[in-house]
């Protein structure tokens, strides 16, 4: 029944300004030249707000001061992660991010101490890996889903309190 309402809604409808729309979108991913511009731009929005950058979410809105090129193309996104994030958060960000992922470390470094990780943990581990290479050229992690998973997995791969294991709670 969805199947035939929704046919019948696009029969109704048309798709004729869908079809244009779609024709005229940039749909491309920046090039490898325009990826390095676009790094190189974000560098230099970094380089004029370092302590603090220029708020968590204003990229789009700043970045257009800083291009390198000039283009019709609009960029919501730095395509790189940890160029964003230092330019949108500043050293103070980055500070934060590091220090997370420190925490992190010295647990999972903890727990190899005891034992080897189980598969499903190791599993976990790669995957926030691959999510975190996949970082130094696209914007992944801006998607609510992706971000989700990120955390999701970096929780999974430490070892939970029905192990024995787990953080050390705060005194």
């Amino acid at each position: 029944m969805v199947v035939a309402l929704t046919v019948g809604m696009v029969e109704l409808v048309g798709t004729a300004r869908l079809q244009a729309r779609l024709g005229t979108a940039n749909m491309q991913s920046p090039s490898f030249a325009q990826r390095l511009q676009l790094d190189q731009s974000t560098l230099a929005m970094f380089r004029e707000r370092p302590a603090l950058g220029w708020g968590l979410g204003t990229w789009a809105d700043v970045y257009p001061l800083f291009a390198r090129f000039n283009t019709t193309a609009v960029y919501a996104f730095a395509h790189n992660d940890y160029l964003q994030l230092l330019a949108e958060t500043g050293l103070a960000g980055v500070g934060c991010a590091l220090l997370f992922w420190g925490l992190w470390g010295w647990e999972w470094a903890r727990a190899l101490r005891r034992r080897p990780p189980s598969p499903l943990a190791l599993a976990a581990a790669l995957g926030c890996l691959g999510i975190l290479i996949h970082s130094w050229v696209d914007f992944n992690l801006h998607i609510p889903a992706n971000l989700l998973l990120f955390f999701a997995l970096a929780a999974m791969a430490l070892p939970s309190r029905a192990d024995g294991e787990g953080p050390t709670p705060l005194p």
